[in-house]
This record gives C-alpha cells, sequence and structure tokens, in this order.
C-alpha cells in the first residue's frame, strides 16, 4: 500500500490488528436503516457520501502480533436515486444514479466518474453490521477512531461532513478528548492539522458530478490562504528545480564546446580528465547527466502537483518572492502550460500516470 504525505492515516495500529468495536444492535441497525432510507427519499438528486473504512497490514514479512495495520478508507459520492437503499447478502447497497470513488492514501488512486451504484470488490466491502461500528476497541470497552461504515445525505450534509473532517478527521483520538477540557489548546492543534488535501479531493469529486461543495465562508478563507501558501511552495520549488538543471546542462554544454574546441585536459569535479573526442565528453558527462534526468524526473512531478491544484486553469497573475530580495510576477496559468508543453505533460493526465512519467 502507497501513503501519500498530503493523505495521512486517520489511524495507525503498531502491534497487531485492533480489536473493532462492536456492531449496533439489530433492531438499532434497522432503524438507522430505515432513517436512511427516508432521508435519501427526501434529498433525491442531492449527494450521498459512503465512507468504508477497514484495516489494512501494512507489514507482510512479521510475525502477526507485531504486524503494524493501517485504517484505510474509500470515498464513495453519488447522486441519490431510487431504490435508495437495499441490503443484499448483508452487504448495504446506496442508490445513485451516478457516482465517483476515491481512496485518498493510494497514490495509484484517481476519480472517475461511473454510472449506477457503487461496487467496492477489493476496496473494502460496506457491510451492514460496520454501521455504525467503529474502527477500534479498547481494554476498557471504550471505542474510538472512525466508524467503519458511514453514510452522509444531503448537499449540506456532506459539505458539512467534509469541513469537519478536514479540521479534525486527522487529530488523533487522546487530543480530541481536549475540545472540552481545553478548547484555546485544541483549537490551536485544530489550525495545525487542517487537511486542505482532502478538501480539496472532494472539490474534485463534486466537480466530476457536475456540482460545487458547498463550503462555509470561514472554510472558504482559511483554504484559500492553505492554498495559496502551497502553490507558491510549489512555484517556488519549480524554479529552483528549473535553475539546477539549466546550470547542469551549462556544465554539460561546457564540456562538449571543449571538444570542439581541440579538446584536452579539463578538470572535472574536483579531479582533471582527458576529453577529446564526443565519446570522451559522454563518459565525462554521465553522471551530470544522470543528475540531469533525476531533476527532470522532479520539475515533472511538481508539474503534476500544479495540475492537481488547477493552477494551469483557475490561477491569475501572482507576485511571488522567487529568490530573496527578488520577486516577479507570474502568469501562473501561462507559466505552468507552457511548461507543461516542454516537458510534455499533458494537462488532461491523471496524477498516477503524471507519476510514473
Amino acid at each position: 500500500m502507497a501513503y501519500t504525505h498530503e493523505s495521512p492515516r486517520p489511524a495507525y495500529r503498531r502491534g497487531g490488528k485492533p480489536e473493532e468495536g462492536l456492531p449496533l444492535p439489530p433492531q438499532e441497525r434497522q432503524n438507522r436503516i430505515q432513517a436512511l432510507k427516508k432521508e435519501m427519499r427526501k434529498h433525491e438528486g442531492e449527494f450521498v457520501l459512503m465512507v468504508v473504512r477497514y484495516w489494512e497490514r501494512l507489514g507482510r514479512d512479521m510475525p502477526e502480533g507485531q504486524t503494524p495495520y493501517g485504517l484505510d478508507e474509500v470515498y464513495c459520492l453519488g447522486i441519490i436515486a431510487p431504490p435508495y437503499l437495499q441490503v443484499e447478502n448483508q452487504e448495504i447497497i446506496v442508490g445513485m444514479k451516478e457516482h465517483v470513488m476515491f481512496n485518498p492514501h493510494r497514490s495509484y488512486s484517481g476519480i472517475k466518474r461511473n454510472e449506477g451504484p457503487p461496487r467496492f470488490f477489493l476496496l473494502g466491502t460496506a457491510w451492514e453490521t460496520d454501521l455504525g461500528r467503529f474502527s477500534h476497541l479498547e481494554p476498557d470497552g471504550l471505542t474510538h477512531n472512525k466508524e467503519l461504515l458511514e453514510i452522509i445525505v444531503g448537499d449540506q450534509n456532506v459539505a458539512t461532513w467534509v469541513e469537519k473532517e478536514a479540521a479534525e478527521g486527522r487529530i488523533p483520538s487522546h487530543l480530541l478528548e481536549l475540545k472540552e477540557k481545553s478548547p484555546e489548546f485544541f483549537n490551536k492543534v485544530k489550525e495545525r492539522q487542517f487537511d486542505t488535501n482532502l478538501i480539496n479531493i472532494f472539490q474534485r469529486m463534486h466537480m466530476a458530478l457536475g456540482k460545487e461543495l458547498l463550503l462555509s465562508e470561514e472554510t472558504t478563507q482559511k483554504l484559500n490562504g492553505e492554498l495559496n501558501k502551497i502553490k507558491v511552495n510549489v512555484l517556488t520549488a519549480i524554479d529552483e528545480l528549473l535553475q539546477q538543471e539549466d546550470q547542469l546542462k551549462g556544465r554539460i554544454r561546457n564540456i562538449f564546446d571543449f571538444v570542439k574546441k581541440g579538446g584536452g585536459i579539463l578538470p572535472v569535479d574536483g579531479g582533471i580528465t582527458v576529453v577529446e573526442d564526443e565519446d570522451d565528453a559522454k563518459v565525462a558527462t554521465w553522471d551530470l547527466q544522470e543528475k540531469s534526468a533525476e531533476i527532470r524526473r522532479n520539475i515533472k512531478s511538481k508539474l503534476g502537483r500544479a495540475l492537481e491544484l488547477g493552477m494551469h486553469e483557475t490561477e491569475r497573475t501572482i507576485e511571488v518572492e522567487i529568490r530573496p530580495g527578488h520577486k516577479e510576477v507570474l502568469d501562473v496559468r501561462r507559466f505552468i502550460r507552457g511548461l507543461c508543453e516542454n516537458y510534455e505533460i499533458p494537462l488532461s493526465t491523471n496524477s498516477s500516470q503524471r507519476n510514473k512519467a
């Protein structure tokens, strides 16, 4: 399993799979299912969100009792349609006209629009008994972390869930207890843990289904501030890599120009080498060529991140301090599009394909 730094695991268990919380009593579970059906009927045509979580073994070559586990999760966002909610062979099937599915912890996961309701297959199954069941049961009987299956109904309710998850979803359970005891300290923790990338994921999922994510003004302002910082960091990183690439290309070019002028003994990386023809030049620049190729891969990776952030579509002209004391006004949209053309990155390519480039 590949985890990305933008999407930390919501829970982690170092020694062995944790004991999960108990399922809801059958009657309580049926009551919840009937309530969800009623809600879905009321919000037909709006969004419904399924969040499916399951423990994934991370270490394959360790004894069972020492194997670390991560709580993986899958988001499925769809447009509500009849028959609303069904249970087939203990699996919950949510009625959707169309849907998109995303696993934020798998680097190859993309966002693709699909017709009808989802079938989870190997991505974790939406078991009826997981509805309202918590992912972690401590020896003292207390449950922690997240519900193994959540179903959120209605545009506004989905937006509220996304905002709350971005604000508090990555905060460890022992710190969540401070919400009432020490609200001032908890708010500082919440500010540091705000998950901008989760908001970005759900904005892309909503857009794939032709609607916008309804965010509060407070979250929108926070998101814009965080995203601007991220985008400036991406631009700065790209500029630094471009400078490094230019320097290496200059050194390589100088060695080949040296051959054209007759060649001879040339100092290279603290030593000396004889460079008399192009074959000698190729050998002398081998390490430089390898470094240049690595920098090129890093540039393409950063450009991929810029595309994920939509910097090739909606960005405006901004002033950035590329280097200390040196500010430039960039037309970011044109800048990113131009680089993508130079580095042969299609603007429509998804993140998984870019990462393989």
